[in-house]
C-alpha cells in the first residue's frame, strides 16, 4: 500500500495538535496511532480494528492513511483548515 509523504503527515499532525483535534494514523506496522486518547472506542471493536496506541507521529513510522475525528457540525471548518494546509498534495474524503 502507498505511504503518504512524511511532509503531509507532519502538516496534518501539527494541525490536529494546534486545534485539539483527534488524528488517527494507520501505520505501516499495522497499528493505529492516535495523537490523543479516544473516549469513544466502540467503533474500533465494531470494525474489527486494532486498539489505538496513543503516540505522536515521527519520522520512524510510515503512514498509509490519516483520519481526523470530529463532530459533523465541525466538518466544513475542519475540511477548510486541512485543505488550506495540504492543498493539492493529498485528497480529502468524508
Amino acid at each position: 500500500s502507498t505511504l503518504l509523504e512524511r511532509k503531509i503527515a507532519k502538516v496534518c499532525s501539527d494541525l490536529a495538535q494546534k486545534n485539539g483535534w483527534t488524528l488517527l494514523a494507520y501505520t505501516d506496522t499495522d497499528e493505529i496511532w492516535s495523537n490523543q486518547p479516544d473516549r469513544d472506542h466502540l467503533w474500533q471493536e465494531a470494525l474489527g480494528e486494532p486498539p489505538l496506541m496513543v503516540k505522536s507521529l515521527d519520522d520512524s513510522i510510515g503512514v498509509h492513511k490519516l483520519i481526523f475525528l470530529g463532530r459533523p457540525e465541525d466538518e466544513q471548518d475542519l475540511r477548510r483548515s486541512i485543505e488550506s494546509k495540504v492543498g493539492e498534495e493529498a485528497s480529502i474524503t468524508v
